[in-house]
Formats: C-alpha cells, structure tokens, sequence
C-alpha cells in the first residue's frame, strides 16, 4: 500500500512538472491597449528605427522570441526558424546566387507547425502520465474499465467520449467565453507596467506568427529590401490560421485542465472543490516561465487561474460537460489572436502613415531648437521622436495621455530588453511638462513638442542612473 502511495506521488508530481514544463503560454492579455506596435517582427532599436522588418542579428536579444520559446516542441529553435523564414537579405534579384525566394505569404507557417506539434506532444505525454496515476490510485487495470466514471469528476456529465457538437453545448461554449473576454479587455485597457509588459509578449509572439498585412514602406526598410515586393498576410489567412490554432488548443489543454488533472486529483482524495480550485492554480502554473522575472510570472499565473477557474465553471455549469470548456477556450484564444493581429497592424500603418506628413513648420522649428539647444542632432533625434510619437498613440489622435505614454515606455523598454524608468518617474515627467503648457486646451495630453521634453527628461533620468552605477 505504501508502494502504491508513493509510487502515485511521483506520478502526481511528474505529471504537474510535465505540464509546467511543456504547456504552451497564451496569456490572456495579452495584447495591450492598441496592441500595438512594437511587434516582434518590428523592432524599436537604439539606432532610432523602429516598425521595420529586418533579419534577425547579433542585436536581437530573447525579448520577443521569449513567448515562442516556451510554446515550441524541446529542441525546436524558434530563434533559427524564425531567422531563416525572414525575408532574404542577399543583394540582386529574388533569382541572384545566395538570395532565397521571397515566400508567398508573411506568415511563419513552420512556426505555426511548431505550435501544433507542440500541442499533441503536451496532450500525449499528460494522458499517458493521467493514465498511469489513475492506474496506481484507483485498483490498477480496474480503473480502465471505469474510465468513464474517474474522469466524471464532478459526479455527473455525458460520456466522455461524446464530442459531438449541439446547439446547446455551442451556447454554452460562446455564453461561457464573453465574461472571460470582457476580464480580457479590461487587462489590456490597464497602463499597469506588469501588464503592459504581459500585452507587448502577446504582441511580440503574434506579429512573429502572422506577420504584417501591408508592405513595410521603403524608408523603413533595409537597403537590400528597398523597392522589393515584399510578402504580406491578408485577414482571411489569418483568420483561417487562428482558428486552426485557437482549435487544437482548446482541445488539448481542456482536455488536460479540465478533464485529466481534476481527474487525477479525485483520486488522491480531494473533494470537487478542491479539485476545481487545483486545476485553475495547475492552469495558471503551467503558463510560468522560467526565464521571466518574477513579478511577470506572478501577474501571468494570477490571470491565467482566473481563466482555469472560469472555464472550470463553464465545466460545472453544463453538467460536467467538457466541450463547452473547448467551445470557450476556442473563442476566447480565436479573439485574442485575430483581434491582437488587427490591432497591431492598424496601430502600425496608422504610425507609417502619419510619418511620412510633414510636421507643421512652427512645430518642427520647435523640436529642432530644443534638440540644438541640447547639443543634439535634429536629423538623427527628429526622426526618432516622430516615430516614437505615433508609435505611442494608442487612440491615434495625434496626442498622448499619460496611460499612452506609460504603455510606450514600458513597451520600449521590453523592446530592447531593459529596464525602464520607473514609473512615479514617467509620471513626473509627464505633470512638469503638462505644467508647462503655454495653453490649457489641451491639459492632459502631450503633443509631439511635449512629447520631446518627457522623452528629454527620461533619458537625463537614465543617464544619471547609469552614472551613478558606474561610480
């Protein structure tokens, strides 16, 4: 007997550390207040150019790649994939020696692949290690012949092989999946720096999955792309590719979540409740990354249990009927990518557009005599702030809040991995310039010439700050 407990222990203990390991990281967020920008695919960099595509380089650091890497099979580099589906580099034509042929689409359809695979390997190796605690806490090979009853861990449902798709099983899955996406849409409206840094990883991981739906103007681009038919993806393929995606996970980690760890979890002797909160915390759990900090961990457990527990609910409600949970998860995951693509793309063509307008004169003589009185050069910084501007104007209306400028500092600060000033810092830098308005027209919002001293007043402040390390 004690074999028996001990031996199902280490199962118990294998499987939670299987699913911790392997399960894909979506957070819910994910993808912030214009989702915007900063794409992993768009880089803003300290050579003052953002929203290009480029190849990836010595430069490039695990900012962007970090959600890929958690979600990929063990040993798939996201890194080597994602470098070798860039655009070629090579000088010529798409025939030249050494140049690979442009790909019809901007989507990382090996990456997708990756995904997937990915997927069926956490739902194999969760099942087999399932099965076997089953197998030791419940009678041994008895416990096959009950499957149906172990895995009814409410105490009631329909058989657990009945996948079949009913209206009211639909009803439940679309119904059961808004209250989850309304949480999600307040995160993302959030100008907290933990959660903003949440949204930018779903807009890094995204973008490096979709890809841009219109072609990077030629002054963003590198010199070789310059005049280039570059790919692009269109809605519908995204659309498609999302819901592929949004499918297989739903299937697979419900199928883990909320059928086979409370499973699991009865047989040890823990009550339906217990059961259901054990699952939404394992849920949350499995989305930690190893490699974040751990202030972004807690925040991405925190949110991912409350997901676990409202699609735990979803399970309860209908009876103990998992695709309903499937349904909902489907949704919700389908939202988030498409919706994230979206957004990401208008904020991007939005900046592109508003670039390439040329500042009104009496704005333009006041950033340069403030960059001059600097001792700073017009034609390097000018470019930079204006990009950075429209980057930043989540509400594109040619002005920013201070959430605006919040979300954007702690995006360029994840962008290039660093650390950012810290926030009562921003916050202070934003009310002395506001102060410092000639009009009140506009109170509490920075046009491009306020937008300058605050990034003026941020970079001293970071100046200082390394100075003072360096001493």
């Amino acid at each position: 007997m004690n074999l028996v407990k001990s031996t199902s222990t280490l199962l118990a203990l294998f499987l939670v550390g299987t699913v911790v390991a392997f399960t894909p990281t979506r957070h819910p967020f994910q993808a912030a207040v214009g989702r915007i920008a900063i794409p992993g695919a768009t880089r803003i960099r300290p050579d003052g150019l953002p929203l290009r595509y480029r190849a990836l380089d010595d430069q490039d650091d695990d900012s962007a790649m970090l959600q890929v890497q958690t979600r990929t099979p063990p040993g798939y580099d996201p890194r080597k994939a994602v470098g070798e589906s860039e655009f070629p580099t090579a000088p010529g034509g798409d025939d030249a020696p050494g140049r690979r042929r442009l790909p019809r689409t901007a989507m990382n359809t090996r990456l997708i692949l990756a995904l997937l695979l990915n997927q069926g390997l956490v739902l194999a190796v969760a099942s087999t290690l399932a099965g076997a605690a089953l197998f030791a806490t419940s009678g041994g090979l008895a416990a096959f012949g009950n499957l149906n009853e172990l895995l009814r861990w409410t105490g009631t449902g329909p058989d657990v092989w009945d996948l079949t798709i009913t209206g009211e099983r639909l009803l439940w899955g679309i119904g059961g999946a808004l209250p989850l996406l309304v949480l999600n849409a307040v995160w993302e409206s959030s100008d907290d720096r933990r959660l903003a840094n949440i949204n930018f990883s779903t807009i890094a991981m995204v973008m490096t999955l979709f890809g841009r739906r219109t072609a990077l103007p030629d002054e963003f681009r590198p010199a070789s792309w310059k005049g280039q038919t570059l790919p692009t993806t269109t809605g519908g393929q995204v659309a498609l590719q999302s819901l592929v995606l949004s499918l297989v996970t739903g299937i697979c980690e419900e199928t883990i979540f909320r059928r086979e760890l409370p499973a699991v979890l009865r047989s040890f002797g823990a009550d339906p409740v217990s059961a259901m909160i054990g699952q939404a915390a394992l849920f949350g759990l499995g989305h930690v990354q190893p490699t974040a900090k751990a202030a972004d961990n807690t925040v991405v457990a925190s949110l991912q249990t409350v997901n676990g527990l409202g699609f735990g609910l979803i399970y309860a409600l209908s009876g103990g009927d998992l695709v309903p949970c499937m349904i909902a998860h489907a949704c919700y995951d389908f939202v988030v990518f498409f919706q994230t693509w979206t957004r990401a793309n208008d904020q991007l063509e939005y900046a592109e557009r508003w670039y390439k307008e040329p500042l009104p004169a009496g704005t333009e003589q006041k950033v340069r005599r403030i960059l001059q009185a600097a001792q700073k050069d017009p034609s390097v910084l000018l470019p930079r702030i204006k990009r950075l501007f429209y980057v930043f104007d989540f509400d594109q209306n040619q002005s920013l809040s201070l959430s605006e400028v919040r979300k954007g500092v702690a995006y360029l600060a994840m962008e290039r991995a660093g650390t950012p000033p810290p926030q009562p810092e921003v916050d202070q830098a934003f009310w002395e310039v506001v102060a410092q308005h000639e009009s009140d027209a506009r109170d509490d919002r920075l046009d491009l010439v306020d937008f300058l001293r605050v990034y003026s007043k941020l970079a001293d402040g970071n100046r200082q700050r390394l100075a003072s390390a360096q001493s």
